[in-house]
């Protein structure tokens, strides 16, 4: 009798699976980052999930500095002075740590693809096959 031959790719999330959900509530904008990396990623380790929930917390922190920024302007009038909102620069700091959890997490990158052609010839003295 036959083996069967089992897929490398996981389909279960495809026939209707559901998402596990974040260890803590989260906003609009984070639970749907966090919906998105788990349709894709499928992030199930402790340490990967605590990392993604960090990451959708910043983001949802994210949001909320940028709409506060949107309310009242990047600007702020001072007796003597203007200078700028203090939200800027929390929000400067937030997208930092967005983007080192994004890379920690390893969902920045792509496998990478075979290049096009031919492969290269190796550099200087090769022996002949002969």
């Amino acid at each position: 009798m036959a083996t069967k031959i089992h897929p490398i790719r996981d389909y279960s999330r495809e026939r209707g699976e559901t998402l596990p959900p974040p260890p803590r509530p989260l906003g609009e904008h984070g639970l749907s980052l966090w919906n998105q990396v788990q349709r894709a990623y499928k992030v199930e380790d402790v340490g990967g999930c605590q990392l993604l929930y960090q990451l959708c917390d910043a983001v949802d922190l994210a949001e909320t500095l940028a709409d506060v920024i949107r309310t009242e302007g990047p600007m702020l009038q001072t007796k003597s002075t203007r200078r700028t909102h203090p939200a800027v620069r929390e929000l400067v700091q937030v997208k930092a740590l967005i983007a080192r959890l994004i890379e920690q997490l390893g969902i920045n990158s792509e496998a990478a693809k075979p290049a096009l052609g031919r492969p290269p010839r190796g550099f200087g003295w090769m022996p002949d096959a002969t």
